[in-house]
C-alpha cells in the first residue's frame, strides 16, 4: 500500500544525506564567521575553565552563600523581637522562689483538705461504744435503752 502524498506534493525517493555531508555543508557555511565555540562551551562548563576563574567563582559562591544565611539569621532574630515584644506572647511571673514554693504547699494542703472532707462525708459516723457497768439489759431496758450483745461489743450496723 503506497501513502498517499499530502498537500498534493509529490513523495520524494531521495536517501537521507549522510553526517559528513551535513559537517562539510556545516562548515562551508561558517567560513566567514567568528569561532565562539570555546568561549560559549567554557561558560557551561563542558571545557576547563582557568584555576583562577575557577577560585573566584568558588569564593562567589562560598560570599552568596553566606550572605543569604546573615540575611535569613538576621530575619529569624527580628522575626522573634517582634513578637516577644507583641501582646501575645507570654511573660514569665515575677514570683520569688520562697513565694512560689509557699503557694504550692498552701494549694497542695487545701486539696488534700478538700480530699479528707469528702472522705468524711462518704464514710458512716462511729457508733460510740457501750461501757462496761451499762451493759447490763436488764439496767439498760430500765433506763429506755435497748442494747443488744453485739453492739456492746463494739459491732457496727451499715
Amino acid at each position: 500500500m503506497t501513502p498517499e502524498p499530502r498537500h498534493d506534493r509529490p513523495i520524494l525517493s531521495t536517501p537521507a544525506p549522510r553526517d559528513d555531508e551535513l559537517l562539510a555543508a556545516l562548515v562551508r557555511d561558517r567560513q566567514g564567521c567568528p569561532d565562539f565555540t570555546r568561549s560559549i562551551m567554557g561558560r557551561l562548563g563542558y571545557m576547563k575553565a582557568a584555576e583562577a576563574v575557577c577560585r573566584r567563582r568558588r569564593v562567589l559562591r562560598w560570599i552568596e552563600r553566606g550572605v543569604l544565611a546573615a540575611a535569613a539569621l538576621v530575619a529569624v532574630v527580628a522575626g522573634i523581637q517582634i513578637f516577644n515584644a507583641g501582646p501575645s506572647a507570654r511573660r514569665p511571673v515575677q514570683t520569688p522562689i520562697h513565694e512560689a514554693f509557699e503557694r504550692d504547699v498552701r494549694e497542695r494542703a487545701q486539696g488534700l483538705g478538700q480530699v479528707i472532707q469528702i472522705l468524711q462525708r462518704i464514710t458512716p459516723p462511729e457508733l460510740p461504744e457501750a461501757k462496761p457497768d451499762t451493759a447490763d439489759p436488764v439496767e439498760a431496758s430500765e433506763a429506755g435503752q435497748t442494747l443488744l450483745p453485739r453492739e456492746a461489743k463494739g459491732f457496727r450496723w451499715i
